[in-house]
Order: C-alpha cells, then sequence, then structure tokens
C-alpha cells in the first residue's frame, strides 16, 4: 500500500494561466460536436479562463494537492 493517500496523484489537469487544479469540462451540444467539430474544452473555476484539451496536454505533471489530512 503506498504511503500518500490514492487523492495526492500526480495530474496534466491544471489551468496553464493560474495553475489551479479547479477545472470543468465544458459541456458541447450536437451542433459545435458534429457541425462544427468543435475539440473538447474546459473552463478554469479561478480565473475564468477557457482551455483547451491540446493545452492541458502541454502541461508539465504536477502532483495535486491533498486536501484532506489523515491522521
Amino acid at each position: 500500500m503506498p504511503e500518500s493517500p490514492s487523492s495526492n496523484m500526480a495530474s496534466k489537469q491544471y489551468c496553464p494561466k493560474c495553475e489551479s487544479f479547479n477545472l470543468k469540462r465544458l459541456q458541447r451540444g450536437y451542433f459545435k460536436r458534429v457541425i462544427l467539430k468543435r475539440p473538447i474544452a474546459y473552463i478554469c473555476r479561478e480565473c475564468h479562463t477557457e482551455v483547451s484539451e491540446l493545452e492541458i496536454m502541454k502541461n508539465e505533471v504536477r502532483e495535486v494537492p491533498l486536501f484532506i489530512s489523515y491522521g
């Protein structure tokens, strides 16, 4: 069993502008997804920046902060 809890993982999914892990995937309707072929995008809840999936893939891997302490 690992020393650190499972909630303390490495991830690339953070905002490149403010480096917050608070991202939400934007919902695309049929028109945007099929007809316009709009790529998958996320919005940062901290700085309200729209981030594409390609930008997230360019991020370096960082450790997600541990919010719950086990003691």
